[in-house]
């Protein structure tokens, strides 16, 4: 929740942090300034993760099965396949 709520401030001062210092901080382009907001971001959740204390039987766990992770021949022929079109339409069209 924390990361939700702090991505729009911490671009918004990404973007007018060089207005405030009077170009004493650079004007990142809109995509340097997400990928600086995502990290920070992504930092903040990691350092709230781990200062939260674990409960010795936390309800909050998810099981997986992992039969759920199998994939039957003709999935694997099929994508193989789109993914091979994909290739040639590159290579024609790009």
């Amino acid at each position: 929740m924390a990361g939700a709520l702090l991505t729009v401030p911490i671009s918004a001062v990404l973007k007018f942090l060089p207005v405030w210092t009077n170009g004493g901080f650079p004007d990142y382009p809109f995509l340097d300034r997400m990928a600086i907001s995502f990290f920070a971001t992504a930092a903040i959740m990691i350092v709230i993760s781990l200062a939260k204390p674990k409960v010795e039987n936390d309800t909050h766990t998810i099981e997986l099965d992992t039969s759920l992770f199998k994939v039957s021949p003709a999935f694997i022929v099929g994508s193989f396949i789109i993914c091979g079109m994909l290739a040639a339409l590159y290579t024609v069209f790009w």
